[in-house]
């Protein structure tokens, strides 16, 4: 299998990081041929100001479990 945009398997990673790091090339691969899809709450509910409620919960001072 030719995985030519991935560093190769080195000794010093795990599997889980290997595993990862393909995931995330073929993750930004299939981004730049079609782009970023919108969410799914986005598409359901397009009339509402998204951008500005993102924002707002990312400055909000609540534990990212709560987010």
């Amino acid at each position: 299998m030719d995985i030519a945009y991935v560093l190769p398997y080195t000794a010093a990673d795990t599997r889980k990081a290997f595993k990862q790091r393909i995931y995330d090339v073929l993750v930004r691969m299939d981004e730049a041929k079609y782009g970023t899809p919108e969410l799914q709450i986005v598409r359901k509910y397009p009339g509402i100001p998204w951008r500005r409620i993102w924002t707002n919960l990312h400055a909000s001072v609540v534990p990212n479990m709560v987010k």
